[in-house]
């Protein structure tokens, strides 16, 4: 289900989403995706990674330095891919996990310095979600798998051509590499 598909956009970059808009697309989310949460691997992956899906391993306990430079990267290849995928004024569903959760409408950033991530695409601590309106195109990040899974044909082709120029495939289409 789409809420407020057509609403005017408000040109800000993160719009906080009500609770109970918030119930109803983690409602949704978690119909399509079978979302788990869990802290051990047979636990893991959290969700039912579709098809077409590449799913990367982040670092379990990289320094300070290559932390941040990891999760400034990560942030901005997914932030170029989201504005090549997703139409100018349109917005994406940006859920954290037991926390607030914002409409993120990135043809509203201009650059990469004037993000304030309120939700990181990069997990940090927690489950971070950015989906399209319709659910079919997104990233899933997984904070205790370190992990990352892009999914939908177009995401795939952008933000998963970026991310594995760099970073290693541990499942394609919910299967082991």
């Amino acid at each position: 289900m789409t809420l407020d598909r057509d609403r005017p956009s408000s040109g800000r970059i993160w719009t906080p989403i009500d609770r109970a808009d918030k119930v109803q697309l983690w409602s949704d989310f978690n119909k399509r995706y079978k979302f788990q949460p869990g802290l051990e691997p047979e636990d893991f992956p959290g969700i039912a990674e579709p098809v077409p899906s590449i799913t990367f391993k982040l670092a379990k306990n990289p320094t300070k330095s290559a932390y941040r430079d990891n999760f400034n990267r990560i942030n901005m290849e997914a932030l170029q891919s989201f504005q090549s995928i997703v139409p100018a004024g349109r917005e994406m569903i940006a859920l954290d996990w037991q926390h607030p959760c914002f409409r993120f409408m990135p043809s509203a950033v201009e650059s990469s310095n004037e993000i304030d991530w309120k939700i990181p695409v990069y997990p940090n601590g927690d489950y971070y979600i950015f989906v399209t309106e319709s659910l079919n195109e997104g990233t899933f990040g997984h904070p205790w798998e370190h992990s990352i899974c892009v999914f939908g044909s177009q995401l795939v082709d952008e933000l998963g051509s970026r991310l594995g120029k760099w970073l290693t495939p541990i499942r394609i289409d919910g299967k082991s590499t």
